[in-house]
């Protein structure tokens, strides 16, 4: 009895030394058992929930998982937001599930600033009322659109690249759609922050103070995740997002 037990002790133990991380996928199943490595990478958005892949560093087994926080988006940055239920996006037809934050914060002003206004205009010059902005998710889209057409109307020779203007200038991942996040938005990539891979710093939203000073628009603190407003001609960190 001791020397069958033997046996199959040893026969489990080569067994584990033997055999990889699985017998399916692509890996090597000769491989010495171990914890997949390696980046999640959105790769399918045709449905919903998405599909994220990776191949593991270690073996070379390729896994797909649904699209989770922390992923890397189409767009080349990480997914810092999932819906189950879906919200809608003004200027994106259909239903969005996933919110996308750019790799990096984005630069501006006179074209190498690390911190840009919210607007073309200096004080005191009068920056334009942006009527209509909205602070929910699912209106940062059209809150950058609103800002765009405003300052461009009143500023429509200035070459100064404000926070709205770099993020639907950017383009990320060869992606055309970024904008300035909502300030709900921003909450959630505040939220989300430790995946976005930002610990510090004041970051402009593309929403308008929503009552008082409309030379006002609200920011956040990603120290603490304070939300207020500030007037539109100071300077803050722009981070572009986009939905899908």
């Amino acid at each position: 009895m001791k020397t069958m037990k033997f046996f199959g002790i040893f026969a489990m133990t080569a067994l584990l030394a033997f055999t990889g991380c699985g017998d399916s996928g692509s890996g090597d199943p000769t491989s010495p058992p171990h914890t997949h490595t390696g980046a999640w990478t959105v790769t399918n958005t045709s449905t919903y929930p998405a599909t994220s892949t990776r191949t593991c560093s270690g073996c070379a087994e390729t896994e797909t998982h649904n699209t989770a926080v922390g992923d890397t988006g189409p767009g080349g940055g990480k997914i810092f937001y999932v819906s189950t239920d879906g919200f809608t996006m003004t200027g994106i037809a259909g239903t969005c599930h996933y919110l996308e934050a750019a790799p990096a914060n984005l630069t501006g002003g006179d074209g190498n600033q690390a911190t840009m206004r919210w607007t073309t205009a200096t004080s005191p010059s009068p920056a334009p009322t942006t009527s209509g902005t909205l602070e929910a998710r699912g209106s940062g889209k059209n809150n950058t659109a609103i800002i765009i057409a405003a300052e461009s109307a009143a500023y429509p020779d200035n070459t100064y690249i404000y926070a709205a203007r770099a993020c639907s200038e950017y383009r990320g991942g060869g992606k055309d759609d970024w904008f300035l996040p909502s300030k709900d938005e921003l909450n959630e990539m505040y939220n989300a922050r430790t995946h976005v891979g930002i610990s510090s710093g004041y970051f402009w939203s593309s929403s308008q103070r929503s009552s008082g000073s409309t030379g006002e628009a609200s920011f956040q603190n990603f120290v603490g995740g304070a939300q207020n407003t500030t007037p539109k001609t100071g300077g803050s960190g722009v981070r572009a997002i986009r939905a899908f």
